[in-house]
């Protein structure tokens, strides 16, 4: 049987780790909800307003004039989902760190990179609604609890201060016919009596109760942001809950088609490599076998042929199986599957690992592949002097970053080795971002969810 658990000092909760996260983040959650108020007036106003324009024209070349500016609507419609999104992971991040609990936004963007295919989706969506309407909730909200958070410690910190400054600082004045008085410090009247005592035993316990009375207030405060939170940012209705599920869906199929394609490109090369350089050896090992008695120093000759194509295969196999999985990564971890992969690479390699806790094996291998990719790529087409590696872990997302100081202008063209680990990613609920222009540099960066 578990024992219930004892309860703690209320002046320990003064003091503790959780009640000061919760005094900051309501502290600061009115400023902080101020950005993502402002992304979302200036998304209205950057996606209505040429719209507007062209309706409300008085004069007919005007309206055609503003016809153009509606070709940016889209973008800024398809940016204010992207950042919303990633508002929402931020929050989510913080009431993990506040609370411990989890929050799942319900806002994703549709599949697809174009936004003129993505913003109409969004625009129908009701979770973006349901967002937008949250963070405007959320600013009202965190106006009124942040006020009443300051309040919450500042009463007692006065109080306290009056009891501490009136019991041990208040001067002695002299009177006009002889004889000392005491004065108040704060010049308060109740303090300048001769029941001083008790004013100052008044405020003193006041400023205790109200000093641990701040807590519980602190955290019946974050319990009502979670509520809010956990009602309108997570999907709640079954159309935000179907819709999420297509999406999963849509990104299992792309997956389930980028792992055929790379089945039949490892039977390809088994085919083109391994198999048919183990026939060759078959067939010179026959050979050997047929003039051995006949013509011995041939049959060496042969011999010591096969020897060699056996090491080619062998190293044919090794770096198709380093391909499927390399041991390190399961034995050792990325950073030491990142340190033997950055060493064979042709261009000088600085590698920046900043994870603690370990992704699970599956959310490493498909960093593994698309760093290796990327390292091939930059081998072979970027004529770069230097690379660089960057892995990082935010909560429950990990981010890896690829760049090159080469000639830029990479593409993930439909099945080129990038496209395929973009829809790896997909896979997993992770996106896949290129960015490299003509002349470079070129930074390539996969987020990935990494429950460990």
């Amino acid at each position: 049987m578990t024992r219930p658990r004892p309860p703690r000092n209320p002046l320990y909760e003064v003091v503790s780790k959780r009640t000061w996260l919760g005094t900051l983040s309501l502290l600061l959650g009115a400023f902080w909800t101020l950005l993502p108020l402002a992304v979302i007036f200036f998304g209205f106003i950057g996606a209505l307003f040429p719209l507007v324009a062209a309706l409300f024209a008085q004069k007919f070349y005007l309206a055609i004039w503003n016809l153009p500016t509606l070709l940016g609507s889209p973008v800024v419609v398809w940016l204010l989902g992207w950042l919303l999104v990633r508002f929402g992971r931020a929050e989510a991040a913080q009431f993990r760190l506040v609370t411990g609990e989890s929050v799942t936004p319900g806002l994703a963007l549709p599949p697809g990179r174009n936004p003129y295919k993505v913003a109409p989706k969004l625009v129908v969506n009701p979770t973006l609604w349901r967002t937008i309407g949250y963070w405007i909730a959320r600013g009202v909200l965190t106006a009124a609890t942040g006020l009443i958070t300051f309040l919450a410690w500042y009463g007692p910190g006065f109080l306290l201060t009056i009891a501490i400054l009136e019991f041990f600082f208040s001067p002695q004045v002299e009177l006009p016919g002889g004889g000392v008085a005491r004065n108040s410090y704060t010049n308060m009247e109740v303090f300048r009596d001769a029941a001083w005592p008790f004013w100052v035993g008044v405020f003193l316990l006041a400023g205790i109760l109200l000093l641990m009375l701040a807590p519980v207030l602190v955290r019946a405060m974050v319990s009502v942001h979670l509520a809010l939170t956990r009602t309108m940012l997570e999907p709640k209705s079954a159309a935000d809950l179907a819709e999420r599920v297509q999406q999963v869906e849509e990104r299992r199929a792309v997956a389930v088609a980028a792992a055929e394609a790379e089945r039949q490109r490892i039977e390809r090369d088994l085919h083109d490599g391994a198999q048919q350089q183990l026939v060759a050896l078959a067939m010179k090992l026959g050979r050997a076998r047929s003039r051995h008695g006949q013509d011995p120093a041939a049959a060496l000759k042969l011999i010591e042929e096969a020897h060699q194509e056996a090491k080619d295969a062998i190293d044919e196999l090794r770096n198709l199986t380093r391909g499927l999985h390399p041991p390190v990564l399961e034995d050792r971890g990325l950073d030491a599957a990142l340190s033997a992969l950055s060493a064979r690479c042709p261009v000088p390699v600085r590698i920046r690992y900043l994870v603690d806790a370990r992704p699970s094996l599956t959310i490493e291998a498909i960093a593994y592949f698309m760093i290796s990719e990327a390292l091939t790529n930059i081998a072979k087409h970027a004529h770069a002097s230097k690379a660089g590696i960057e892995v990082r872990r935010t909560d429950d997302r990990l981010t890896v970053v690829v760049t090159d100081d080469g000639i830029g202008g990479a593409k993930a063209s439909p099945g080129s080795g990038l496209a395929g680990l973009a829809d790896r990613a997909g896979g997993v609920d992770g996106t896949l971002t290129l960015y490299s222009p003509e002349g470079g540099p070129t930074i390539l960066t996969m987020e990935l969810p990494c429950e460990s």
